[in-house]
């Protein structure tokens, strides 16, 4: 269980984690992709304002000193040095009458057919193509294309893209360490007041035995010698106290163990669970039959798990008792056990009156009970389910309950390794 509570710590400070650094990353990388797209347009829309040149001169500084041309950097001297770019002239058939390529090396005639080809039919005006950012202008002859050369801008934002991602597994691998450290911190005191609870349980219940040994065995000299009818139904109504508290002592020893260390070590073995069932199904046929109830089962011939051998005849026990004990007189009980993929898949269902949702949802929980006059004239106090889920989960599966057409069906699956 702490186990189990301790991942469950660890994947939702992971998940939390995850998810912050996530939204971190993605909004400093569109955020520089964006900056990185606002530069280029400036850049563009002064070339389209400048017969495509970026010529020093007062007027132009003046007019855009206040443009980002490179992630917060102003129009300077240096700009038209640092800034590589082209623009290409186009008629009104789309067809190239002139371009200019001064101020750019990287680019051929035969890219700048390609690029005006690629673009030209587009419906939007600005937008990339290669490691370029290009912006149309309609002009008296036709169409003017001007591009800027965001190479080194994209190589920026790529950087910063893989840069983030390391950050982000490093300080993910750092937490997720931490994270285990202080997680065993803070469940290590839980344990040890777990381990502390079924300890007291345990000599509590060892202790609780000795003397009602002790009244029992009273209880039988008092029939004994005592001849008066009165007396005598007194001592059976404190025999049949007795043996009740017992019982609730057996159930919480059997729990407390469930739940032990030494439990928890105990290796498995092998278990015809196919025989084993069909053994206790014969054990309750006298009590079904005294209820006037017909049992139906469908099981698989020799399926086995890997288990504990006294946990998965309790499971059974269990099941098949609480079947038996709250099952309709004159009704059905419905048992299967098969074997779907690699699991073992037992169901067992009995005619009842439907469990409400919200006692459905509490069924499994320790001292629970839906109907609280009804299971302790039954002798029942809300432990032998929880015994039943304890056991699935000490072997890896899963144990639900549902109301069915009928009555109630309880499923186990069980990992047969």
């Amino acid at each position: 269980m702490f186990k189990k509570l301790r991942k469950q710590i660890i994947l939702i400070e992971l998940a939390a984690f995850l998810f912050v650094t996530i939204i971190i990353l993605a909004s400093i990388n569109i955020v520089s992709h964006n900056q990185m797209n606002k530069n280029a347009h400036q850049v563009l829309v002064m070339l389209s304002e400048n017969n495509g040149q970026l010529k020093q001169s007062d007027n132009i500084y003046n007019k855009y000193k206040n443009y980002d041309i490179g992630f917060n950097a102003k129009l300077n001297e240096e700009t038209p040095y640092n800034t590589r770019y082209f623009y290409v002239e186009l008629d009104k058939e789309g067809n190239i009458d002139n371009y200019n390529l001064n101020h750019i090396a990287a680019i051929s005639d035969k890219d700048v057919a390609k690029f005006v080809k690629r673009i030209y039919r587009l419906p939007r005006d600005e937008g990339s193509v290669s490691t370029y950012r290009y912006l149309k202008k309609e002009t008296d002859s036709g169409m003017t294309i001007y591009f800027v050369d965001c190479y080194m801008q994209n190589k920026y934002v790529s950087y910063i893209f893989k840069i983030s991602l390391l950050v982000g597994f490093i300080c993910m691998i750092i937490i997720l360490l931490v994270v285990y450290f202080l997680s065993g911190k803070v469940i290590k005191p839980m344990e040890k007041n777990m381990e502390q609870q079924k300890q007291f349980i345990t000599d509590a219940s060892h202790e609780l035995k000795t003397p009602l040994a002790a009244i029992s065995a009273n209880v039988d000299v008092l029939e004994l010698i005592n001849d008066n009818p009165d007396s005598i139904d007194t001592t059976k109504k404190i025999k049949r106290q007795v043996s009740q508290m017992s019982t609730l002592i057996n159930e919480m020893l059997a729990l407390a163990r469930m739940n032990s260390m030494e439990s928890k070590n105990e290796a498995p073995v092998s278990i015809n669970v196919s025989s084993l069932l069909e053994q206790q199904i014969d054990d309750i046929m006298p009590i079904v039959k005294s209820k006037d109830i017909t049992l139906h089962h469908e099981i698989a011939n020799d399926l086995s798990c890997m288990g504990k051998l006294k946990e998965i005849s309790r499971l059974f026990s269990v099941l098949l008792d609480n079947a038996t004990k709250y099952c309709t007189s004159g009704g059905n009980i419905n048992i299967s056990l098969a074997k779907e993929g690699k699991n073992i898949h037992f169901k067992i269902s009995n005619s009842s009156e439907p469990i409400d949702k919200h006692d459905l949802e509490h069924i499994f929980d320790r001292f629970y009970r839906a109907n609280k006059a009804r299971t302790r004239a039954e002798g029942s106090y809300g432990i032998g389910l929880s015994i039943a889920k304890a056991i699935v989960e000490n072997h890896n599966g899963k144990i639900v309950a549902k109301n069915v057409a009928d009555g109630i069906q309880f499923s186990v699956v069980i990992p047969q390794k």
